[in-house]
């Protein structure tokens, strides 16, 4: 509520400050959320800690997640939210240009991993896009068409990090890591680090901040003496998820994510007898995540109608005016 009733300084204004994401497409605008810190006035550079502010960027920027920013355009009291993070106006038309990189090493350290795979997957065109989207999420090059054609063929989870892109890249850190992974201590701090580092590679996509807090809990449990049930993971990942970023709650991707996942531990006990099989096996637990998110999907249809109905309607609407 602090947020979304702030009082701006409407109208033509320059600030400095944080990106929060990416640049992303938003029908035909290029949007992004902005931290500001410092506030142009007559008197010159002034500190502001300001709200959380939405941008529209009238040309692209270079720009990403993290990096210091200046920011101008012209300044909308128009609060809102994005994926539940609330924002407290909105700055139209603006311009973007780059100060610096980012200040916390993390991110810097994320957006060079996030910027080497895309600097090496865009020489190979549409397959690169799309290993692209598979390895840390990202579609942007991904042309529309294709991504149509995933969700068409319901596909487009393939290009959705998740819990199996979590797995992979910890196996891959680890072998990597060689002796320094060596023993439970040391194992875990280094897990704890690659699960921080594909957080912000992967943009904290919703299903990976699931994931990556189960896997942190049964590292930590390890380290510990405790092995953690599958359930007591879950239960514990998503309370911690909530607690640091209560937001999640209202995500679609979240919720779908949790319930899969509970649905995946369901499907598994249903066969821990023994003599399904492995396609049996596969099937059980197939069965368990659908059923665990169908009431979900039931739920959602509506919204989703509704956008696709929209989205079809801003298409006539781009045709008519070429």
């Amino acid at each position: 509520r602090a947020t979304l009733e702030t009082e701006l300084p409407a109208g033509r204004v320059e600030m400095a400050g944080r990106l929060v994401d990416d640049p992303r497409p938003y029908g035909f605008d290029l949007r992004v959320r902005f931290d500001p810190t410092h506030l142009l006035t007559t008197a010159g550079w002034e500190r502001w800690d300001g709200p959380r502010l939405a941008v529209i960027l009238s040309v692209p920027g270079t720009s990403v997640a993290g990096e210091r920013v200046r920011v101008s355009g012209r300044l909308r009291e128009r609060s809102g939210f994005v994926r539940g993070d609330p924002f407290a106006g909105v700055l139209e038309d603006a311009a973007l240009a780059r100060l610096g990189p980012a200040a916390d090493p993390l991110f810097r350290a994320g957006n060079a991993v996030r910027g080497r795979v895309a600097s090496v997957l865009d020489r190979e065109g549409p397959p690169g896009a799309l290993l692209a989207g598979f390895l840390v999420g990202d579609v942007d090059d991904l042309p529309r068409g294709h991504v149509e054609d995933l969700r068409l063929a319901g596909l487009s989870h393939f290009v959705a990090v998740s819990g199996s892109n979590v797995a992979l890249f910890l196996a891959v850190w680890f072998v990597a890591a060689g002796p320094l992974g060596w023993g439970p201590r040391r194992r875990a701090a280094v897990g704890f680090v690659g699960l921080a580092l594909f957080l912000v590679v992967t943009r904290w996509e919703p299903s990976v901040v699931r994931a990556s807090m189960m896997a942190g809990l049964v590292l930590l449990g390890r380290l510990g003496g405790i092995a953690l049930t599958p359930w007591v993971a879950l239960g514990a990942a998503v309370t911690t998820s909530l607690l640091v970023a209560g937001q999640l709650a209202g995500d679609v991707g979240f919720q779908l994510s949790v319930a899969a996942t509970g649905g995946v531990v369901l499907g598994s006990r249903w066969v821990s007898g023994g003599g399904w099989g492995a396609a049996g096996q596969a099937l059980a637990v197939t069965l368990g995540a659908q059923l665990a998110v169908a009431p979900l999907q039931l739920a959602l249809i509506e919204q989703l109608l509704d956008r696709d109905r929209l989205r079809a309607e801003t298409d006539l609407d781009a045709r008519g005016i070429e």
